[in-house]
């Protein structure tokens, strides 16, 4: 049984799997374009010869625009199942006039019955909603993950929220009363494949392993991709899409968006609306538009309506009355961005007065002894974050090459040598917190001062990551290239961010690396942006959202967690499109 149904109170446990294969199930998906006049008709002595075993089946139609109809099967023999779930979704595809351009089929593998126990305290009865599926009373009268994610349907102590489900999908399933404890409850796992009416989009780097218009899906996704620069480069242009369309007219960002039912939350993040700004703007600088321009000003508007005076020529982003020295950090990288493609005197002399602040709060040590302080009272909080200085450093540095005041640059330098000296000295690889903002900086700050501690600590964080990436035995194919247990978006694309500052720094610098070295970091860089690949809105990811073209180009947060929130975004496109410029001028990687 799968890892998903083992440590659940079963009562029954099927399998029907039997006889099934990778190719006869890729064979079912070609056989399901032929009956959507997608292909041309052909006989499958394989498919036809597959009648000795009971097979369950589901069938999802799609059009492009959030609407579907999903229906399932049985019969003897993986055929016999989806002509039946065949004709129940086409016909109800009609009844919608649906028009389809896509297509999945899913093959139930295993299911178990769940004890009457467990059914009636209904809380933990999956730990990956992404990959378990429910049915009840037959196991051809269910829904799919998808269907879990889209519609939230279960509750945060994983039990079914029967209220969402009944609403959802309850004519469907045919049950007057959804109470699971009147009914035989079931849990079950697929195999998938996704069909278009074209061909499979390559710009997305989808490897197309059974036919253009096919691929093999694991928990709703593709899992082999081409790794390219290319690749890279139009992904990063959705998410620069996405950011620009989230930016209202009065320069806020749409903050966090949940792509399942459609919805936007109100909470905000000064913050990550700063550095989101100053991914998009990144992205401007290779392919400037009047309409991105126009919105990342808005965006800017929105920024200096944060901005306080606390003394003569000195500014604080403010936050609920707070700054935070991560807000003047980042403040500083896209003001100085702002300056730099737009010669925005503005801009800059704004980014000056921030950078005042953060060296205000640097004693002779170099450390930054202010993290975060009330703007009316005057008092420092004890709050200290690892990622702060990082941001500060980097910001100072991107200043001193707008303004070349080498106050900035001294100040930078001070902070990288406390930062290592005392505050990560003696800690052991994985006490060393994997900070991205720091290498991202420290790529800077040795070609002003180029110090041995500053490579080696470099060295150490690159060892610290590479220990921790998920490889080859992870639980689950997609966590490969992730960190954590269960690893997420952001982890990957941050670390991603800083391997790339690194690889930048010790490529210009053949003496201080080995060829072999640099070609590990590149491959830790690969799998990372593989596995960010995987949580990205774009081809058969849109299948299952109400609305495809505003969540198109986002990042979700997990492999089980399909909300968007802009940093999610930022940090992926930063980290693709630096591979971009870094390697672009190389072949792909599988």
């Amino acid at each position: 049984m799968s890892q998903q149904l083992q440590s659940q109170q079963i009562s029954e446990e099927q399998h029907f799997h039997q006889g099934l294969t990778e190719s006869l199930i890729d064979d079912l998906a070609i056989w399901l374009a032929q009956q959507l006049y997608w292909q041309p008709p052909s006989s499958n002595n394989r498919l036809a010869a597959d009648c000795a075993h009971p097979r369950v089946v589901y069938l999802t139609l799609a059009d492009d625009c959030g609407d579907y109809v999903t229906a399932a099967g049985m019969g003897l023999g993986l055929q016999a199942a989806a002509k039946v779930a065949c004709k129940k979704a086409m016909g109800q595809a009609r009844q919608l006039r649906l028009s389809v351009n896509q297509a999945k089929i899913d093959v139930v593998m295993r299911a178990a019955v769940y004890s009457p126990k467990r059914v009636a305290l209904n809380q933990g009865l999956t730990t990956d909603e992404s990959i378990l599926g429910f049915a009840c009373n037959s196991l051809d009268n269910g829904w799919l993950p998808e269907e879990t994610l889209r519609y939230r349907l279960l509750k945060k102590n994983g039990g079914i929220h029967y209220k969402r489900t009944r609403l959802a999908i309850g004519s469907r399933l045919g049950v007057k009363n959804l109470k699971a404890k009147k009914h035989r409850l079931y849990g079950f796992t697929t195999a998938s494949r996704y069909v278009t009416k074209s061909a499979i989009a390559q710009e997305w780097g989808h490897q197309t392993e059974v036919k253009p218009n096919v691929l093999r899906l694991y928990r709703g996704h593709n899992t082999q991709f081409q790794v390219t620069a290319d690749v890279c480069f139009a992904r990063a242009r959705a998410g620069a899409d996405y950011l620009a369309r989230q930016i209202r007219e009065d320069g806020s960002f749409r903050y966090m968006y949940q792509a399942g039912p459609d919805d936007v939350t109100d909470e905000y993040n000064l913050l990550r609306h700063i550095g989101s700004l100053w991914s998009l703007l990144d992205f401007y600088r290779e392919e400037p538009t009047a309409e991105v321009k126009a919105a990342s000003y808005r965006a800017l508007d929105y920024v200096y309506q944060h901005i306080d005076e606390v003394a003569p020529g000195v500014l604080a982003t403010n936050e609920n009355n707070f700054v935070k020295l991560g807000g003047n950090g980042l403040g500083l990288l896209t003001l100085s961005l702002f300056h730099e493609l737009f010669a925005d005197k503005q801009a800059l002399e704004t980014a000056q007065g921030l950078a005042r602040w953060i060296v205000n709060s640097q004693n002779e040590q170099g450390e930054f002894t202010i993290h975060k302080q009330g703007l009316k009272t005057g008092k420092v909080q004890p709050f200290i974050s690892d990622y702060y200085p990082g941001e500060a450093i980097f910001g100072l540095m991107r200043l001193f090459h707008q303004d070349g005041n080498n106050e900035w640059r001294d100040a930078a330098v001070a902070a990288s040598q406390w930062l290592i000296n005392v505050r990560d000295k003696g800690k052991a690889l994985v006490e060393l917190e994997h900070d991205h903002w720091l290498l991202y900086g420290l790529n800077e700050v040795y070609r002003v001062s180029p110090q041995p501690l500053f490579i080696e600590h470099v060295g150490k964080l690159i060892k610290a990551m590479r220990d921790t990436q998920h490889g080859a035995d992870s639980p689950h194919m997609d966590w490969r290239g992730g960190w954590y247990n269960p690893p997420r978006t952001t982890p990957a694309a941050t670390r991603c961010e800083g391997l790339l500052a690194s690889w930048h720094l010790l490529n210009n610098h053949p003496d201080l690396t080995t060829r072999e070295e640099l070609a590990d970091l590149q491959q830790m860089i690969i799998r990372s942006l593989h596995f960010q690949f995987q949580n990205q809105f774009v081809g058969e990811k849109l299948m299952y959202l109400t609305n495809p073209q505003q969540a198109f180009g986002g990042f979700h947060s997990n492999l089980t967690n399909w909300h968007i929130r802009i940093d999610y975004v930022q940090h992926s496109l930063s980290a693709m499109l630096a591979y971009w410029r870094l390697f672009r001028e190389q072949g792909k990687y599988d």
